[in-house]
């Protein structure tokens, strides 16, 4: 787990492509709250979390030659970028909105969000190290579907 973990946050790439998962998911969600509320910003948030995910596509086909980050993701296909770079994305997505919400003492909210980023790393990168990506993906796709019912029905 340790060695994925590292190959993954120990590029700039990949931190980039991760960030911008996470940027699109935040304002992806904050829009979807506003929206439910019936604010007409939450459409600006969900344009915010469009051209977060324009700049992940862009800079995605785009990254440096000559990197050993880019001969991985040279041939990346859906489940495996969502195995490589959706599910890390998430489980920070999960705690830092975890440990906010705790400092603000939301505690059931967050040990709600603390609980699920935990799972899911314990499950792509522990229990599910063997796994084949597609498996990984469809995990990380319905905690996915979790994160933005969460953030739907907040309030």
């Amino acid at each position: 787990m340790d060695q994925q973990l590292a190959s993954i946050f120990a590029n700039l790439s990949s931190l980039l492509l991760v960030g911008a998962l996470v940027a699109a998911l935040f304002f992806a969600g904050a829009g979807l709250r506003e929206l439910k509320s019936g604010f007409l910003q939450g459409l600006l948030f969900v344009g915010t979390a469009l051209f977060f995910v324009a700049a992940h596509l862009y800079y995605l086909s785009n990254i440096p030659e000559g990197t050993r980050f880019a001969a991985a993701v040279g041939d990346l296909d859906f489940w495996e970028w969502g195995a490589m770079l959706l599910a890390p994305a998430l489980i920070v997505i999960y705690l830092l909105k975890g440990i906010l919400e705790l400092a603000l003492s939301a505690r059931q909210a967050a040990l709600t969000r603390i609980f699920f980023g935990l799972t899911l790393m314990c499950f792509v990168y522990m229990v599910g190290r063997t796994w084949p990506p597609d498996v990984k993906t469809i995990l990380t796709a319905f905690y996915g579907l979790v994160w933005f019912e969460i953030e739907r029905s907040d309030d």
